[in-house]
């Protein structure tokens, strides 16, 4: 098989997130779930070895990172010590726009609502994504009409 390598271990990575995805969709009992979950938490601790072993970063990083994002990103549910709220927003909406809102100011370099949409998306993930930032950002969009 050869050094083990990030890129080397993508479709393994992709592959597990797929199956994850499958039990979901087909409401596989719960058991099922904790092992394609296990199958890519494997994937994650597989990368953050690699990255370890040449001193980039471990997996306690990872973990931290993870941590202090959702803090962050999260402004709703948590205090920037990251203790929990009093309260919550009513809406889905106002937790939407908190996010949005959280996400553009960690990354004023974007000045398109489209930056950032990863390429290797299969392609209807993609059209999703692009149809979804449209009307986030107060796009209109219309289908087509093919008849």
């Amino acid at each position: 098989m050869g050094a083990l390598t990030h890129a080397s271990l993508v479709e393994y990575l992709l592959e597990e997130a797929f199956e994850v995805a499958e039990t979901i969709e087909t409401g596989a009992d719960e058991s099922e779930l904790r092992g394609e979950l296990g199958d890519v938490l494997l994937q994650v601790v597989l990368h953050a070895r690699l990255a370890e072993e040449r001193g980039a970063f471990t997996f306690d990083d990872v973990s931290r990172g993870l941590t202090e994002k959702m803090v962050r990103r999260n402004p709703h549910v948590f205090r920037p010590d990251g203790s929990l709220q009093d309260s919550f927003p009513a809406t889905i909406e106002e937790i939407v726009q908190k996010w949005d809102a959280v996400k553009t100011a960690e990354r004023p370099e974007r000045n398109s609502p489209f930056d950032g949409i990863p390429e290797a998306l299969p392609a209807l993930a993609k059209a999703h994504k692009f149809l979804d930032r449209a009307a986030r950002a107060g796009v209109e969009v219309q289908p087509q009409d093919s008849g």
